[in-house]
């Protein structure tokens, strides 16, 4: 890819309000519009297994040794997204108002089976899931181009999915965007005063006060943010300081899809049409792979059951109309369809 094409895509940084937005062209050539995008169904998916051919060719796949890549036969697949946000290019332009947008955007495809709810996958398929999380955030930090990944899940239309089948992105960036900056100075900071992490000790307050507690487990806790940002935000972290998502055990990686699971089938029964959005949280690093030891990975669920109105847009501020402890108690009382 050349420097001209690498010019399509920049980050613009807005003097206002301190931040980077990231211009993106090519994610307007997805299918359907703008204000109203297509959800692609299993008749044209170019994620099924036997339309290898309609991605490009994958970076990793999950597959028996006797299976050729691009071919059917694969339990996971990881893609170059078709629509990149950022370009993987030596940037044109680096300055204080805009910069070249360098990284890599990539798909990963959960499973081939087009109709499979992320719930109802088996905790050893999620788990498979998870450990290519990690081996794709691993190999990245070896390249010295890159400084920040971030793995997301738009589930459902109203969280900004355009194809049904299961599957999330990633994110490979130069330098964190600025909210993550902005976690990273919190967590610093609380170090440098406490010498302890956030993190960690709000997992302990939260495992001791039950009001926002979903799920406890030796290594991992599952709650509701005291501040959350929306009806029945959900947060999975570890118990341990752990910075790096790559860090985790098959063990530990079996409990997170256990607890993941269990979060996302809470999060259908008091929706009915459930559409959400996951992120991944994990430690960026400097040139040369040193991990910034102050922060702690941690996954945030999203829930799409209100939308973002003036008020939010123009403050920044989210008006959330069920409190934490609300949403944790409805989805503990919550069975399973």
């Amino acid at each position: 890819m050349t420097t001209k094409d690498a010019a399509g895509s920049e980050f613009r940084y807005d003097p206002l309000r301190a931040c980077w937005i990231l211009s993106a062209p090519a994610r307007s050539l997805r299918p359907g519009t703008l204000l109203n995008p297509a959800l692609i169904d299993s008749d044209a998916c170019p994620f099924c297994p036997g339309n290898e051919t309609h991605t490009p060719s994958e970076i990793l796949a999950v597959r028996p040794a006797s299976s050729p890549p691009d071919s059917p036969g694969w339990e996971v697949r990881v893609v170059p997204n078709k629509y990149p946000a950022v370009l993987d290019a030596v940037p044109s332009v680096n300055d204080a108002r805009r910069r070249g947008g360098f990284g890599s955007h990539e798909v990963i495809i959960e499973t081939p089976n087009h109709n499979e709810v992320f719930f109802d996958q088996t905790v050893e398929s999620l788990t498979t899931v998870l450990r290519v999380f990690s081996d794709r955030i691993h190999t990245l930090r070896s390249d010295p181009r890159i400084g920040y990944v971030v793995i997301f899940k738009n589930s459902g239309k109203a969280a900004g999915a355009s194809v049904e089948h299961p599957h999330c992105q990633l994110m490979a960036l130069q330098s964190p965007p600025t909210d993550v900056s902005v976690k990273v100075k919190a967590l610093r900071a609380y170090r440098e005063q406490s010498e302890s992490c956030l993190l960690c000790d709000l997992a302990a307050e939260e495992s001791r006060d039950d009001q926002r507690l979903l799920e406890l487990t030796k290594r991992h806790i599952v709650f509701c943010p005291y501040a959350s940002r929306v009806p029945f935000e959900t947060h999975i972290l570890p118990r341990a300081h752990t910075p790096s998502f790559d860090a985790n055990t098959d063990a530990e990686l079996e409990d997170v899809a256990r607890l993941l699971s269990k979060a996302v089938r809470r999060l259908s029964v008091v929706s009915d049409e459930l559409a959400y959005n996951l992120v991944l949280h994990t430690a960026p690093w400097e040139v040369g792979g040193t991990i910034e030891s102050s922060f702690h990975w941690h996954i945030e669920l999203l829930p799409r059951l209100t939308g973002l109105a003036g008020f939010e847009l123009g403050t920044g501020t989210f008006i959330n109309p069920v409190t934490a402890e609300e949403a944790a108690k409805r989805l503990r009382a919550a069975e399973s369809p």
